[in-house]
Protein backbone atom coordinates (compact mmCIF):
# COMPACT_ATOMS: atom_id res chain seq x y z
CA UNK A 1 0.00 0.00 0.00
CA UNK A 2 1.59 3.52 -1.18
CA UNK A 3 0.88 5.68 1.39
CA UNK A 4 1.22 9.34 1.11
CA UNK A 5 3.83 10.74 3.92
CA UNK A 6 1.86 13.22 6.24
CA UNK A 7 4.01 16.37 7.55
CA UNK A 8 2.00 16.26 10.57
CA UNK A 9 -1.13 14.79 12.34
CA UNK A 10 -3.55 16.61 14.83
CA UNK A 11 -6.22 13.76 16.78
CA UNK A 12 -8.74 15.40 18.65
CA UNK A 13 -10.66 13.32 20.82
CA UNK A 14 -14.23 13.86 20.49
CA UNK A 15 -15.54 11.12 22.54
CA UNK A 16 -13.97 8.81 25.26
CA UNK A 17 -15.16 7.31 28.26
CA UNK A 18 -13.04 9.74 30.55
CA UNK A 19 -13.00 13.81 30.70
CA UNK A 20 -10.77 15.40 33.29
CA UNK A 21 -10.17 19.60 32.46
CA UNK A 22 -7.36 19.31 34.71
CA UNK A 23 -4.73 16.99 32.94
CA UNK A 24 -1.17 18.58 32.29
CA UNK A 25 -0.84 19.19 28.67
CA UNK A 26 3.09 18.36 27.05
CA UNK A 27 4.79 18.14 23.92
CA UNK A 28 2.05 16.03 21.98
CA UNK A 29 -0.92 17.13 23.59
CA UNK A 30 -3.11 20.14 23.63
CA UNK A 31 -5.70 20.02 26.25
CA UNK A 32 -9.24 21.58 26.70
CA UNK A 33 -9.56 25.10 28.60
CA UNK A 34 -11.25 24.87 31.87
CA UNK A 35 -12.98 28.36 31.70
CA UNK A 36 -14.56 30.69 29.08
CA UNK A 37 -14.15 34.22 29.34
CA UNK A 38 -13.20 33.55 32.96
CA UNK A 39 -15.63 31.64 34.15
CA UNK A 40 -15.47 28.04 34.40
CA UNK A 41 -18.01 26.55 31.87
CA UNK A 42 -21.24 25.87 32.50
CA UNK A 43 -21.89 23.28 30.22
CA UNK A 44 -18.78 20.82 29.98
CA UNK A 45 -17.66 18.15 27.37
CA UNK A 46 -19.64 14.84 28.44
CA UNK A 47 -17.54 11.58 28.08
CA UNK A 48 -19.65 7.97 27.51
CA UNK A 49 -18.21 4.26 26.68
CA UNK A 50 -18.02 5.28 23.20
CA UNK A 51 -15.15 6.88 20.83
CA UNK A 52 -14.67 9.21 18.13
CA UNK A 53 -11.61 10.47 16.60
CA UNK A 54 -11.34 13.52 14.41
CA UNK A 55 -7.92 12.33 12.37
CA UNK A 56 -6.46 15.87 10.27
CA UNK A 57 -3.65 15.46 8.46
CA UNK A 58 -1.20 18.16 6.81
CA UNK A 59 1.04 18.11 4.01
CA UNK A 60 2.26 20.46 1.51
CA UNK A 61 0.13 23.32 3.32
CA UNK A 62 -3.10 21.91 2.97
CA UNK A 63 -5.01 19.35 5.06
CA UNK A 64 -7.23 16.89 4.79
CA UNK A 65 -9.75 15.24 8.17
CA UNK A 66 -11.56 12.14 8.37
CA UNK A 67 -13.59 10.95 11.55
CA UNK A 68 -13.15 7.91 12.71
CA UNK A 69 -16.06 6.63 14.79
CA UNK A 70 -19.35 8.64 16.06
CA UNK A 71 -19.65 7.53 19.46
CA UNK A 72 -21.94 5.82 21.76
CA UNK A 73 -25.27 8.44 22.02
CA UNK A 74 -27.17 10.76 19.61
CA UNK A 75 -26.15 13.77 22.17
CA UNK A 76 -22.24 13.26 23.15
CA UNK A 77 -20.53 13.66 19.87
CA UNK A 78 -22.70 16.74 18.64
CA UNK A 79 -22.44 18.32 22.41
CA UNK A 80 -18.43 17.89 22.32
CA UNK A 81 -18.27 19.09 18.57
CA UNK A 82 -20.50 22.41 19.22
CA UNK A 83 -18.01 23.09 22.37
CA UNK A 84 -14.94 22.42 20.42
CA UNK A 85 -16.02 24.42 17.59
CA UNK A 86 -15.89 21.81 15.32
CA UNK A 87 -18.06 22.27 12.18
CA UNK A 88 -20.10 19.24 11.14
CA UNK A 89 -20.09 20.88 7.47
CA UNK A 90 -16.39 20.06 7.67
CA UNK A 91 -16.66 15.90 7.71
CA UNK A 92 -16.61 14.44 4.31
CA UNK A 93 -15.54 10.83 5.48
CA UNK A 94 -16.48 8.87 8.75
CA UNK A 95 -14.22 5.44 9.22
CA UNK A 96 -16.59 2.93 11.22
CA UNK A 97 -13.87 0.52 13.37
CA UNK A 98 -16.96 -1.79 13.55
CA UNK A 99 -20.41 -1.98 14.24
CA UNK A 100 -20.97 -1.71 17.78
CA UNK A 101 -23.33 0.88 19.13
CA UNK A 102 -20.23 2.63 21.07
CA UNK A 103 -18.91 3.38 18.08
CA UNK A 104 -21.52 4.20 15.58
CA UNK A 105 -24.45 5.06 17.56
CA UNK A 106 -23.80 8.86 17.37
CA UNK A 107 -24.01 7.84 13.17
CA UNK A 108 -27.28 9.37 12.01
CA UNK A 109 -27.42 12.45 14.26
CA UNK A 110 -24.04 13.44 12.87
CA UNK A 111 -25.38 13.03 9.14
CA UNK A 112 -28.57 15.22 9.87
CA UNK A 113 -26.10 18.16 10.43
CA UNK A 114 -24.41 17.71 7.30
CA UNK A 115 -26.03 18.98 4.42
CA UNK A 116 -23.28 17.40 1.36
CA UNK A 117 -22.84 13.42 0.93
CA UNK A 118 -20.76 11.90 3.07
CA UNK A 119 -18.24 9.02 2.48
CA UNK A 120 -18.90 6.11 5.10
CA UNK A 121 -16.58 3.72 5.29
CA UNK A 122 -17.19 0.20 6.79
CA UNK A 123 -16.32 -3.77 6.91
CA UNK A 124 -19.69 -5.36 5.47
CA UNK A 125 -20.10 -7.42 9.10
CA UNK A 126 -20.63 -3.94 10.45
CA UNK A 127 -24.55 -4.17 9.69
CA UNK A 128 -24.87 -7.93 10.24
CA UNK A 129 -28.66 -8.10 11.51
CA UNK A 130 -28.33 -9.85 15.15
CA UNK A 131 -25.18 -9.42 16.96
CA UNK A 132 -25.27 -10.38 20.73
CA UNK A 133 -23.00 -10.86 24.11
CA UNK A 134 -23.97 -13.92 26.29
CA UNK A 135 -23.56 -12.56 30.13
CA UNK A 136 -26.27 -13.82 32.73
CA UNK A 137 -28.65 -12.45 30.14
CA UNK A 138 -28.57 -12.34 26.72
CA UNK A 139 -27.48 -9.07 25.34
CA UNK A 140 -28.67 -7.81 21.90
CA UNK A 141 -26.33 -5.19 20.26
CA UNK A 142 -27.30 -2.72 18.27
CA UNK A 143 -25.24 -2.51 15.35
CA UNK A 144 -26.04 0.58 12.49
CA UNK A 145 -28.80 1.09 10.03
CA UNK A 146 -27.45 0.72 6.11
CA UNK A 147 -30.70 2.00 4.77
CA UNK A 148 -30.91 4.98 7.24
CA UNK A 149 -27.42 5.81 6.47
CA UNK A 150 -27.81 6.00 2.85
CA UNK A 151 -31.47 7.94 3.50
CA UNK A 152 -29.24 10.54 5.38
CA UNK A 153 -27.10 11.17 2.27
CA UNK A 154 -24.36 8.73 3.38
CA UNK A 155 -22.12 7.26 0.99
CA UNK A 156 -21.35 3.56 2.13
CA UNK A 157 -18.00 1.92 0.98
CA UNK A 158 -18.57 -1.48 2.45
CA UNK A 159 -15.07 -3.44 1.62
CA UNK A 160 -12.88 -6.30 3.37
CA UNK A 161 -9.72 -5.67 1.86
CA UNK A 162 -7.93 -2.08 2.55
CA UNK A 163 -9.57 1.11 1.76
CA UNK A 164 -6.81 3.90 0.55
CA UNK A 165 -7.85 7.38 0.93
CA UNK A 166 -8.04 8.93 -2.80
CA UNK A 167 -5.50 11.45 -2.05
CA UNK A 168 -3.10 8.25 -0.35
CA UNK A 169 -3.23 9.88 3.53
CA UNK A 170 -4.06 7.15 5.40
CA UNK A 171 -5.76 3.87 5.10
CA UNK A 172 -8.13 1.83 6.78
CA UNK A 173 -7.24 -1.49 7.01
CA UNK A 174 -10.02 -3.44 6.23
CA UNK A 175 -10.15 -6.74 8.02
CA UNK A 176 -6.99 -7.84 10.10
CA UNK A 177 -5.56 -11.11 10.69
CA UNK A 178 -5.32 -12.90 13.51
CA UNK A 179 -1.83 -14.00 13.80
CA UNK A 180 -0.98 -13.62 17.60
CA UNK A 181 -1.90 -16.97 19.46
CA UNK A 182 -3.07 -14.64 22.61
CA UNK A 183 -5.73 -12.17 21.15
CA UNK A 184 -8.75 -14.45 21.13
CA UNK A 185 -11.37 -11.84 20.53
CA UNK A 186 -14.33 -11.61 23.09
CA UNK A 187 -15.60 -15.29 23.98
CA UNK A 188 -19.27 -14.73 24.56
CA UNK A 189 -19.75 -12.82 21.61
CA UNK A 190 -22.19 -14.50 19.28
CA UNK A 191 -24.05 -13.63 15.72
CA UNK A 192 -26.47 -15.41 13.75
CA UNK A 193 -26.10 -15.84 10.12
CA UNK A 194 -28.69 -17.29 7.43
CA UNK A 195 -30.39 -18.40 11.01
CA UNK A 196 -27.90 -20.14 12.30
CA UNK A 197 -25.52 -19.34 15.67
CA UNK A 198 -21.81 -18.88 15.21
CA UNK A 199 -19.23 -17.06 16.98
CA UNK A 200 -18.57 -13.49 16.49
CA UNK A 201 -14.99 -12.80 16.01
CA UNK A 202 -15.65 -8.93 15.43
CA UNK A 203 -14.37 -9.33 11.74
CA UNK A 204 -15.63 -6.05 11.06
CA UNK A 205 -12.74 -4.24 13.28
CA UNK A 206 -10.80 -2.49 11.38
CA UNK A 207 -8.47 0.55 11.73
CA UNK A 208 -6.23 3.38 10.60
CA UNK A 209 -3.17 3.77 9.28
CA UNK A 210 -0.67 6.81 8.62
CA UNK A 211 2.60 7.27 7.37
CA UNK A 212 4.53 10.36 9.26
CA UNK A 213 7.10 11.86 6.96
CA UNK A 214 10.95 11.23 8.60
CA UNK A 215 8.88 9.05 11.83
CA UNK A 216 7.01 6.15 10.77
CA UNK A 217 3.87 4.21 11.22
CA UNK A 218 0.52 5.97 13.20
CA UNK A 219 -1.79 3.08 14.08
CA UNK A 220 -5.85 4.48 15.21
CA UNK A 221 -7.42 1.91 16.34
CA UNK A 222 -11.30 1.99 17.17
CA UNK A 223 -11.85 -0.87 19.56
CA UNK A 224 -8.50 -3.44 18.50
CA UNK A 225 -11.53 -6.63 18.79
CA UNK A 226 -8.55 -8.05 16.62
CA UNK A 227 -6.24 -7.69 19.20
CA UNK A 228 -4.25 -4.58 19.67
CA UNK A 229 -0.54 -6.44 18.41
CA UNK A 230 -2.39 -7.74 15.35
CA UNK A 231 -3.77 -4.58 14.50
CA UNK A 232 0.07 -2.90 15.03
CA UNK A 233 1.23 -6.06 12.94
CA UNK A 234 -0.82 -5.87 10.04
CA UNK A 235 -0.32 -2.33 9.81
CA UNK A 236 3.15 -2.72 9.39
CA UNK A 237 2.53 -5.17 6.61
CA UNK A 238 0.20 -3.18 4.83
CA UNK A 239 2.47 0.11 5.04
CA UNK A 240 5.97 -1.49 4.72
CA UNK A 241 6.63 1.42 7.56
CA UNK A 242 9.08 -0.96 10.25
CA UNK A 243 8.91 1.77 13.00
CA UNK A 244 5.91 2.30 14.59
CA UNK A 245 5.55 6.12 16.13
CA UNK A 246 2.10 6.62 17.89
CA UNK A 247 -0.47 3.58 18.68
CA UNK A 248 -3.77 5.70 19.35
CA UNK A 249 -7.31 4.00 20.30
CA UNK A 250 -9.09 1.62 22.05
CA UNK A 251 -6.90 -1.36 22.75
CA UNK A 252 -9.73 -3.81 24.19
CA UNK A 253 -7.88 -5.03 27.27
CA UNK A 254 -10.76 -4.44 29.70
CA UNK A 255 -12.62 -6.45 32.18
CA UNK A 256 -12.25 -9.88 33.76
CA UNK A 257 -11.96 -11.68 30.59
CA UNK A 258 -9.04 -10.09 28.72
CA UNK A 259 -7.12 -9.85 31.92
CA UNK A 260 -5.10 -13.27 30.83
CA UNK A 261 -3.28 -11.35 27.62
CA UNK A 262 -2.15 -8.58 29.54
CA UNK A 263 1.30 -9.96 30.07
CA UNK A 264 1.81 -10.91 26.56
CA UNK A 265 0.27 -7.64 25.26
CA UNK A 266 3.05 -5.53 27.35
CA UNK A 267 5.98 -8.08 26.35
CA UNK A 268 4.68 -7.71 22.64
CA UNK A 269 4.42 -3.61 22.71
CA UNK A 270 7.99 -3.76 24.30
CA UNK A 271 9.10 -6.17 21.07
CA UNK A 272 7.42 -3.49 19.24
CA UNK A 273 8.89 -0.32 20.76
CA UNK A 274 6.50 2.81 19.60
CA UNK A 275 7.47 6.02 20.43
CA UNK A 276 3.60 7.00 21.85
CA UNK A 277 1.20 5.18 23.35
CA UNK A 278 -2.28 6.36 24.16
CA UNK A 279 -4.78 3.96 25.29
CA UNK A 280 -8.25 5.14 25.07
CA UNK A 281 -11.87 3.86 25.38
CA UNK A 282 -12.02 -0.27 26.09
CA UNK A 283 -8.62 -0.72 27.48
CA UNK A 284 -9.92 -0.29 31.16
CA UNK A 285 -8.09 1.11 33.92
CA UNK A 286 -5.88 -2.38 34.93
CA UNK A 287 -4.35 -1.86 31.30
CA UNK A 288 -3.97 1.61 31.10
CA UNK A 289 -2.29 1.76 34.50
CA UNK A 290 -0.14 -1.16 33.70
CA UNK A 291 1.18 0.94 30.45
CA UNK A 292 1.82 3.61 32.33
CA UNK A 293 4.22 1.73 34.65
CA UNK A 294 5.64 -0.44 31.64
CA UNK A 295 5.99 2.41 29.15
CA UNK A 296 6.40 5.59 31.68
CA UNK A 297 7.98 7.91 29.03
CA UNK A 298 5.74 6.80 25.65
CA UNK A 299 2.28 6.53 27.61
CA UNK A 300 -0.25 9.73 27.64
CA UNK A 301 -3.90 9.81 29.07
CA UNK A 302 -6.34 10.62 26.90
CA UNK A 303 -9.55 12.62 27.72
CA UNK A 304 -12.28 14.22 25.74
CA UNK A 305 -11.15 17.28 23.90
CA UNK A 306 -7.13 16.53 24.01
CA UNK A 307 -6.08 17.20 20.66
CA UNK A 308 -2.69 15.21 20.04
CA UNK A 309 -0.09 16.34 17.72
CA UNK A 310 2.45 14.23 16.19
CA UNK A 311 4.91 15.64 13.46
CA UNK A 312 6.39 19.01 12.63
CA UNK A 313 4.95 22.55 13.38
CA UNK A 314 2.65 23.47 10.01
Amino acid sequence: MNLVAVDRVEILVLMDSMADYLLAASEHVVRPPLIKDGWIHRNPLLAEHGLSLLIRLFRNGSSQTVLLDTGWSEIGLLHNMKHLRIDPESIKTIVLSHGHIDHCGGLLSLLDQINHTVLVVAHPDAFASVRYLEWENKVNLIQPDKQAILDKGGQLIESIEPYLSPDGLWAATGQIPRVTEFERGVPNAYLERDGHKERDDILDDQSIVISLKDTGLVVVAGCAHSGIINTIKYGKELTGLEHVHAVIGGFHLSGAMMEPIHDQTIDALHGIGPDILVPMHCTGFKAIARIKQEFPDQQILSGVGAKFILGASV
